[in-house]
């Protein structure tokens, strides 16, 4: 048995996922985002990242909660998230009660960041 993910079947899914509006699959696949290459991690985030914002939001913050190390290596993530808190209050606050969160203090942390920008911006 083979524990190679097949990435085209991995995409697939992860498109199904997000025209079904299904998190839950959605969030399965991208706990394996980690095991892929950087051409597949990428497609995974850009696919995300087009999707509602209801949607993608709260798995953005799995993402920068849960995987950190590939989260660094995508800035977007973090530049995303900061740019919602201003775009989309009320989705951004909604999202900060998810149950896909598990250390707040990032959450904190990013929550601060938009602050700082909205302050350099006044």
């Amino acid at each position: 048995m083979s524990n190679t993910i097949n990435v085209k079947d991995m995409i697939d899914a992860f498109k199904q996922s997000i025209k079904d509006q299904d998190s839950i699959k959605a969030r399965v696949i991208l706990s394996y985002i980690d095991q892929v290459d950087d051409k597949t991690q990428y497609r995974l985030l850009f696919e995300l990242v087009r999707s509602d914002v209801n949607f993608h939001l709260p798995l953005l913050i799995y993402l920068i909660d849960q995987h950190q190390t590939f989260s660094q290596k995508f800035d977007v993530i973090e530049e995303t998230l900061i740019s919602h808190a201003f775009d989309y209050p009320e989705a951004f606050a909604d999202a900060i009660h998810s149950d896909m969160i598990k250390n707040p203090k990032i959450m904190i942390e990013i929550t601060e960041k938009a602050e700082k920008i909205h302050h350099i911006n006044l």
